[in-house]
C-alpha cells in the first residue's frame, strides 16, 4: 500500500511519543512517502530516513556549489542549495526539533504550519533545504550501494508479505499502526 508524508510523520510522533529508547535507527517507505521537508525533520531527529524511489533516472540532485564540476553527475546535481536560507533559521530549526523530539509538538503538527496552501513558510523552506542534502545523499547510496538497496528492499517486502524487518529498521506504509520489538517499528 503506498505510504504518504502524512504516515511517515505519523510514524515519526509514534517513535518520539514513545520515549527515546525506542527509536529506529532507519525508517523506509515505500515510493509514495517522502519529501524534502520529511527528509529534514526525520535527519534533525537523528532517523535515516530511507524511502524506495520511483523514477531513479529522473531524480533531482542538490549541491552547495553551482560552479563546482560534478564530471558525471552535473546533469544529476542540477538543482542548488541556498545554505543562507538554513543558517538564518538555524536556531528557530533546533527550537522546533527540540519540540518534536520531547513530544511538546507533532511533527505532522508542525509540518501543516510549516505550509501555507502548499508552499512552505520561510522556516518550512530552509527545513526542506537541509533535508535536501540527505536526500542527495539517500539518492547516491541508492545508485551506489548495492547492500544499502538490498536493505531498503528487505524492508519493503517484509512489510508487503508479513515477516519481520530487519532489527534496525523501521517500515511506514499508509493504515494502522504497531510495534515490533527493540528498535523495529511497523506501520501497515
Amino acid at each position: 500500500m503506498a505510504g504518504t508524508d502524512r504516515d511517515c510523520l505519523h510514524a515519526i510522533d509514534l517513535f518520539f511519543g514513545s520515549g527515546a529508547a525506542n527509536l529506529p535507527e532507519v525508517l523506509v517507505t515505500d515510493t509514495g512517502s517522502y519529501s524534502d521537508l520529511v527528509f529534514g525533520i526525520a535527519q534533525l531527529l537523528g532517523v535515516d530516513y530511507r524511502p524506495a524511489l520511483a523514477d531513479l533516472p529522473d531524480q533531482k540532485g542538490w549541491r552547495a556549489e553551482g560552479g563546482a564540476d560534478y564530471g558525471a553527475l552535473n546533469t544529476f546535481a542540477r538543482g542548488k542549495l541556498d545554505l543562507g536560507k538554513v543558517r538564518r533559521h538555524w536556531a528557530e530549526i533546533l527550537r522546533l526539533t527540540g519540540s518534536i523530539y520531547t513530544s511538546q509538538l507533532s511533527a505532522y503538527d508542525v509540518v501543516r504550519a510549516l505550509q501555507r496552501d502548499g508552499h512552505p513558510t520561510a522556516l518550512g523552506e530552509a527545513i526542506a533545504t537541509y533535508g535536501r542534502i540527505f536526500k542527495t545523499l539517500h539518492i547516491l547510496s541508492v545508485i551506489d550501494s548495492p547492500p544499502y538497496r538490498r536493505g531498503i528492499k528487505a524492508c519493503a517486502t517484509s512489510r508487503r508479505d508479513g515477516t519481520r524487518s530487519p532489527r534496525r529498521y523501521s517500515t511506514a506504509a499508509a493504515g494502522n499502526c504497531s510495534s515490533g520489538t527493540g528498535r523495529e517499528w511497523r506501520i501497515s
